[in-house]
């Protein structure tokens, strides 16, 4: 099985990188089936339908959106504007190991930008970080936007300049029927081994001690002011 033959196909796949699984890149393809959600008032029963092929001893993959965080607040969540499912799951029976890529070195896509953010909210957006910064309420922020564009070309060439690029152990490409998600991140949101919960971010953490002693030390260092609002 070779990825080109499983693009012209159109058929879905999923593809992991190497810190997904302990046998290295994978790839998911003929799911038995595919669990969507677009209205938050069902994402409970998706979630719980998912559990049941979990332990069935099924292999699941796919992503929760960050809007599907508003079905776990208080906030006004009845309806929300979105393109993507809020959730977005397929079933599958075993992953196999990822075939090489045998495309060459092109670059056969290109980009066409859409949306920009605007400048005068931009710099209006500065302006407030700057006075956050000098009064004190917070010590670091990451300012981020979206931007829009329009692709045209060949997605493999582009996910595979993307891969030699940004190198990440958790990268991964989504295929459905009608639309591709790229992701390619440094960081493990989590990972759940039985009891135990594993996470690997790029910054905002405490780092653990070299002994228990230590590890007590850390609920007092953490509380001194400074470090309270500096990840706000």
């Amino acid at each position: 099985m070779r990825i080109e033959e499983l693009l012209f196909s159109d058929q879905p796949f999923m593809i992991f990188d190497e810190g997904f699984h302990p046998f290295g890149k994978i790839i998911f393809r003929n799911p038995i089936k595919t669990i969507e959600v677009y209205h938050l008032d069902t994402l409970l029963t998706s979630l719980n339908e998912i559990n049941v092929y979990i332990k069935q001893g099924y292999y699941v993959a796919g992503f929760i959106s960050y809007e599907a965080g508003y079905f776990f607040s208080d906030m006004n969540w009845k309806k929300i504007d979105t393109v993507l499912p809020l959730l977005y799951f397929a079933v599958f029976q075993n992953p196999e190991k990822f075939p090489e890529i045998e495309t060459g070195p092109s670059q056969n896509y290109g980009f066409y930008i859409s949306s920009i953010p605007n400048r005068k909210t931009y710099f209006e957006n500065l302006d407030i970080i700057r006075t956050k910064l000098y009064q004190g309420e917070i010590y670091q922020i990451n300012y981020t936007d979206k931007i829009f564009f329009d692709f045209d070309g060949d997605i493999l060439s582009f996910y595979k300049t993307l891969s030699e690029r940004q190198p990440v152990p958790y990268g991964s490409w989504i295929r459905t029927y009608d639309w591709d998600i790229l992701s390619f991140s440094p960081e493990l949101f989590f990972e759940k081994k039985e009891k135990t919960l594993i996470t690997k971010p790029m910054k905002g953490t405490y780092p653990r001690g070299k002994s228990p002693k230590e590890d007590k030390k850390t609920p007092r260092l953490l509380s001194i002011p400074t470090r309270k609002k500096q990840k706000i």
